[in-house]
C-alpha cells in the first residue's frame, strides 16, 4: 500500500508532519481529516515493501504467519499493531515484509477478510477460502488454529518421511561411491595387469570390466542420474495417472495413497467446520492436498455434487478414492457428524502412512546391505577368479 509524507494543520493551528498509508492521495486526506487534522502538503513517498502478487511464502513462514494471527486474536490484540510489532521479530525477510504490508492494510480500515484476500499471492488459497468463511461466521480464531495444526500434521509427515528415508539414502550414497572408486580406479589396475598377461577372461570378469570402462568413459552421466531420478520421480507425483501406477510399489506406494487420504480428509473436515460450501470445499480441499491423484479426485467431485449427488455416492463412483473414504464420507447424516468422521478417518490414514512408513525403512535396510554384500562379493570373485587361475599357471 503506498506511503504518503505529509505535513498538516489541526483545529487548534498546530502543524504537524509524519507518514501514513493509505490507497491514494484522496484517501490519505480523509485518514489525516479523521484524525482531526487537515493536510497542507501530501506526496507519496514509496509504495508498500512488498507487492502481494510477488512475495509468496513457504510452508514454514505460512505456518508461522498465522499462528502470530491466531495468538493475536485469541489475545484480543489489534491486530495492526500486532502485526507490525511481530515483524520487527521475524527471522525473514519475506515474512516481515508481509506482516508489514498486512499491518499497512489493516490500519487503512481493510477488514481481516479482505487482507487475506489481498495477500492471497502469498498464501494457499485453501487457506483464504477458510479465513473467508470463519471471519463471516464469527470464529477467525477457530479457522485460524485449525490451519495451525494443518501444517503440524504436514510438516510431521514430511519429517517422518525425510527420517524414514534417511538410513537407506545415506547407504545408497555410500554404495554408489564405493561402487564408482572399484570401477573407476581399482578395476583398470587389474585390468591392465590381465591384458599384460594376455589371459582368457572368464564371464564375471568381462562383465565387470565392461562396467569399468562404461563409468571410466561416461562418469559425468553417472552424476546426472541422482537429478534425473529426483526430477522424474517429482514430475510422476505430479501426475494422477502416474500416482495411482505408484501406489502399487510395495511399502512406499500405500503410504502416499494414505498420506493423500489423510490430508483430503483433514482439509474437507476442515472446510466444512468452517461453513465452506460443499463444492467450494472439495475445490480448496483439492488444492490444497499434495497427492496429484487426490486433487484431480476431488475437483471431479464438484460437477457430481452439483448434479445433487450426494458426496458418499460421488466419491463411491470415482477410482481416485479408497472405500474407506467411501466409508467416511456415508456415516452421519449431518455435517457435524461428517467431519466427525472425516477427522478420525484423517488419523486413521495418517497412523496408517505412519505404520507403512516405518514397514518401508525395515524392509529397505536390509535390502540394501544384502544387495552392496553381493555386488561386493561379485567384483571379488570376478577379480581374483583370474589371479587364482594365472597363479596356478605360474606354480
Amino acid at each position: 500500500m503506498p506511503v504518503f509524507q505529509y505535513q498538516a494543520t489541526d483545529a487548534s493551528g498546530g502543524v504537524s508532519s509524519g507518514e501514513v498509508s493509505a490507497e491514494n492521495a484522496a484517501a490519505a486526506r480523509t485518514q489525516l481529516f479523521a484524525q482531526g487534522l487537515t493536510a497542507t502538503a501530501l506526496h507519496e513517498v514509496s509504495s508498500s515493501a512488498t507487492s502481494p502478487t510477488t512475495m509468496p511464502l513457504n510452508a514454514a513462514e505460512q505456518s508461522q504467519l498465522v499462528q502470530q494471527v491466531s495468538d493475536l486474536v485469541a489475545a484480543q490484540v489489534p491486530l495492526s499493531i500486532g502485526l507490525r510489532a511481530l515483524s520487527e521479530e521475524v527471522p525473514t525477510e519475506r515474512l516481515r515484509q508481509v506482516l508489514m504490508g498486512m499491518s499497512d492494510d489493516l490500519e487503512a480500515g481493510v477488514s481481516i477478510e479482505q487482507v487475506f484476500e489481498r495477500w492471497s499471492k502469498s498464501l494457499p488459497s485453501f487457506l483464504t477460502g477458510m479465513i473467508r468463511a470463519s471471519s463471516r461466521a464469527g470464529a477467525l480464531g477457530a479457522g485460524l488454529n485449525q490451519f495451525a495444526a494443518f501444517t503440524k500434521h504436514r510438516a510431521e509427515a514430511r519429517r517422518n518421511l525425510l527420517v524414514a528415508l534417511l538410513y537407506p539414502v545415506v547407504l545408497g550414497v555410500v554404495s554408489a561411491l564405493l561402487a564408482v572408486l572399484l570401477l573407476g580406479y581399482i578395476v583398470p589396475k587389474f585390468k591392465s595387469i590381465f591384458e599384460g598377461f594376455g589371459m582368457v577372461l572368464p564371464g564375471a570378469t568381462v562383465v565387470l570390466i565392461g562396467l569399468s570402462d562404461l563409468v571410466v568413459r561416461g562418469w559425468f552421466v553417472l552424476l546426472l542420474i541422482p537429478v534425473l531420478v529426483a526430477v522424474g520421480l517429482r514430475v510422476l507425483m505430479q501426475n494422477a495417472g502416474a500416482m495411482q501406477i505408484l501406489y502399487h510399489l510395495p511399502f512406499y506406494g500405500p503410504m502416499l495413497r494414505y498420506r493423500g487420504l489423510s490430508e483430503f480428509a483433514l482439509l474437507l473436515e476442515m472446510m466444512i467446520r468452517n461453513g465452506v460450501r460443499l463444492p467450494e470445499a472439495l475445490r480448496l480441499a483439492g488444492e490444497g492436498v499434495c497427492d496429484a491423484n487426490v486433487s484431480e479426485g476431488a475437483f471431479r467431485l464438484i460437477p457430481l455434487v452439483n448434479e445433487g449427488l450426494t458426496l458418499s455416492d460421488a466419491v463411491s463412483s470415482l477410482p481416485n478414492f479408497s472405500r474407506e473414504l467411501v466409508y467416511a464420507v456415508s456415516v452421519g447424516r449431518s455435517e457435524s457428524e461428517m467431519c466427525e468422521s472425516l477427522r478420525m478417518s484423517s488419523e486413521r490414514f495418517n497412523a496408517l502412512s505412519c505404520l507403512r512408513l516405518r514397514f518401508f525403512g525395515l524392509a529397505m535396510e536390509p535390502l540394501l546391505v544384502t544387495v552392496l554384500g553381493c555386488a561386493v562379493g561379485f567384483v571379488v570373485i570376478a577379480l581374483f577368479m583370474p589371479l587364482v587361475k594365472l597363479l596356478n599357471d605360474l606354480s
